[in-house]
């Protein structure tokens, strides 16, 4: 996981989940960018995002 994201999760700094979406969604989309398609870690950005997508928001966040 990002350092940054790492950060604001051990801060507390991440009120609603919308907010964490957004910058999960950057690195999954900067993997995709930055990594040729067909390689490992495009593939494994691919694969992460469907993942995350697909996971409902924890009751504990509002979704907007």
């Amino acid at each position: 996981m990002c350092p940054q994201v790492r950060e604001r999760i051990d801060e507390g700094k991440y009120r609603r989940w919308d907010n964490f979406e957004r910058d999960m969604m950057l690195i999954f989309e900067n993997a995709k960018l930055f990594n040729m398609e067909g390689s490992e870690i495009h593939a494994d950005a691919v694969v992460l995002e469907q993942v995350f997508k697909a996971q409902p928001a924890p009751a504990a966040y509002s979704r907007k």
